[in-house]
């Protein structure tokens, strides 16, 4: 198999989290300062809302009533800013901050649903197969845990955890 090199992982983490910090923070980007000065506030709302509403789930209507626009010139300036829509990139910086979330557990005895059911993702499976499409490994990998045989482990250890009685 391939061989593992820390500090290559440290690297390309810090570099993979930069890079997502700069698709998706607010600021002055070069990129789409074309768009003006309205649409960049429109974006930067947008983004805070998204932000702020991480864990609690968002719907494109809440965010246009919100923001008191029409979902049409949302979408047009998300997509000329972003190359996607604005749910496209809510979804994305979910995906993110999950990412962010199972590295800082590795360890722990955080298991990936419990995480994922914090940032809105109920379907594990179609989770499992669209975080390895952008991130190349699956949750349970940045988590930690490998394989069926670890996730059906982890599984064993949270039931012995929870079932557990103290001795006396």
């Amino acid at each position: 198999g391939p061989t593992h090199h820390p500090e290559a992982e440290i690297m390309e983490s810090a570099f993979l989290d930069d890079l997502s910090i700069c698709l998706i923070s607010k600021g002055p980007d070069r990129g789409i300062e074309i768009l003006g000065a309205k649409r960049l506030g429109l974006i930067d709302q947008a983004l805070d809302i998204m932000n702020e509403r991480i864990e609690h789930g968002l719907k494109s209507e809440e965010l246009c009533a919100t923001l008191q626009v029409d979902d049409r010139v949302l979408r047009r300036v998300f997509k000329q800013a972003f190359g996607m829509g604005p749910m496209a990139m809510y979804r994305l910086l979910r995906l993110n901050r999950l990412r962010h979330e199972l590295k800082a557990a590795r360890g722990g005895d955080q298991t990936v649903a419990a995480m994922a059911h914090r940032y809105g993702f109920n379907r594990l499976g179609a989770l499992a197969a669209e975080y390895q499409t952008q991130f190349g490994e699956f949750p349970s990998e940045t988590l930690g845990v490998r394989g069926q045989l670890g996730i059906q482990r982890a599984v064993r250890e949270e039931e012995y955890k929870t079932n557990k009685r103290p001795s006396g």
